[in-house]
């Protein structure tokens, strides 16, 4: 009996041991990690306005919330309701252009494609529809009038960034010029625009507020600056003659009685370059498009209250939606509405089209140098302003549960470096312990 008590004092402290290490385990993968401790660990989140959501689409539940019901300025997440919009509203292929053939005229007009002669693509079905056309047709464009160029509360300085091209009907060569410097010359595409390049003494490079006038400062130090340019029926026109190397006339207020619709590229290779590079050009475009097909016209306005009340209107709390691409500080989202936009993306085309098109940590799109892991696990949206930065998407865990998470940074004075890090550390904890 001695023997058999000595055993088990023996075996005891090492049962206990492995059942406290079994305990461990079990706590990192079922999800109970306290994210609350963690972000307070971190610190940086408590220096500013932070939001988080967590939730588990498998099995409907909020795994941790902070300031999830409260409203966010989200920049380019704005993107996810754009895409969600797109997908739910445009075909397969992007309509790029509509035209009909009356006796000998080709009248035509544009769809508010961004694809026309613009340099992310190689083959451009427009342009060579135009271009194959018999030179007995008269060729006549017929423009559209926007109700307005730029995006509802868009910063007016920012004219002259690439990042803010002017919206229009027939967008053409992404509606922005490129100028390129070598060691003897400058080379300027379209080279309609070479004739409107001035040199100055300074380093600057930019374009006169009011008109198309670029000055290039003699001192200025760079390879290629793309810089946007004035849009309108006769810059159109004058671009469509020089690049088709013959004459397009213009026509108003023509009414279609045949149109018919040319196919263009297809439209899920537009929403992954969108997401990926968070190109507001696209995203602005994509939105007009919408709009247009759903009857809307060129105002946006109805189109966003139509998908906000036809598809989002069981959101947790309602959105502010103000443009496609997230330019506009007027938009405001809370994190949880982020959280179950997201799952109505995957209920609409799956975790797979979600891979592909989503930027993926550590490996592509604006998050290709952060998360970075030997097995993918975050696939998420950034959103960056001065002063605000933003990541609302998936995240699988070690454990391998894909949750759906929205993390919104506001109002910091740190470097927007220093909050990413920080949301790093808090994403691979999540992924650690849940």
């Amino acid at each position: 009996m001695p023997y058999k008590t000595s055993i088990l004092k023996a075996i005891i402290p090492i049962l206990f041991t492995v059942l406290l290490g079994s305990c461990s385990t079990i706590k990192m993968i079922s999800g109970k990690g306290n994210i609350g401790k963690e972000i307070d660990r971190i610190g940086t989140f408590n220096e500013h306005f932070t939001g988080l959501a967590l939730y588990d689409p498998a099995t409907d539940e909020w795994i941790y919330r902070k300031n999830a019901s409260k409203y966010f300025t989200p920049a380019s997440n704005t993107k996810l309701l754009t895409y969600f919009a797109s997908v739910v509203t445009l075909d397969e292929y992007l309509n790029t252009l509509t035209y009909e053939i009356k006796d000998d005229t080709l009248f035509f007009s544009g769809t508010g494609d961004p694809t026309f002669l613009h340099p992310d693509f190689i083959k451009h079905r427009a342009f060579d529809f135009l271009a194959s056309q018999d030179t007995a047709y008269q060729l006549v464009f017929v423009p559209n009038r926007l109700t307005n160029k730029f995006g509802s509360g868009w910063a007016w300085d920012d004219y002259n960034y690439d990042f803010q091209p002017e919206l229009s009907d027939f967008p053409i060569y992404g509606n922005a010029i490129t100028i390129i410097k070598s060691d003897t010359a400058v080379q300027v595409t379209p080279s309609l625009f070479e004739e409107l390049i001035e040199f100055t003494d300074g380093e600057a490079i930019s374009r006169v507020p009011e008109y198309n006038l670029f000055q290039v400062g003699k001192a200025a130090d760079f390879e290629d600056q793309t810089i946007p340019f004035i849009t309108s029926a006769s810059t159109t026109i004058d671009l469509l003659t020089d690049t088709l190397n013959r004459k397009v006339y213009k026509k108003e207020n023509h009414q279609f009685f045949n149109a018919q619709n040319l196919a263009g590229i297809k439209s899920s290779t537009l929403y992954e370059i969108m997401m990926k590079r968070s190109d507001n050009f696209y995203a602005e475009q994509l939105l007009l498009m919408g709009s247009q097909k759903k009857g809307f016209g060129w105002s946006t306005e109805k189109y966003r209250y139509y998908i906000i009340n036809k598809y989002l209107n069981d959101l947790p709390q309602p959105i502010i939606w103000r443009d496609g691409s997230g330019l506009s500080r007027y938009n405001l989202v809370t994190p949880e509405s982020m959280v179950k936009l997201l799952q109505k993306i995957e209920d609409e085309v799956g975790f797979d089209t979600i891979q592909r098109t989503f930027p993926v940590g550590g490996q592509s799109g604006t998050i290709r140098k952060w998360y970075s892991a030997e097995k993918p696990y975050v696939y998420a949206k950034t959103g960056t302003l001065s002063n605000n930065h933003n990541l609302s998407g998936f995240i699988i865990t070690g454990s391998g549960r894909k949750l759906i998470f929205s993390l919104m940074n506001n109002n910091y004075v740190r470097t927007t470096s220093d909050i990413k890090q920080s949301m790093e550390q808090l994403l691979q904890y999540v992924r650690d312990h849940y």
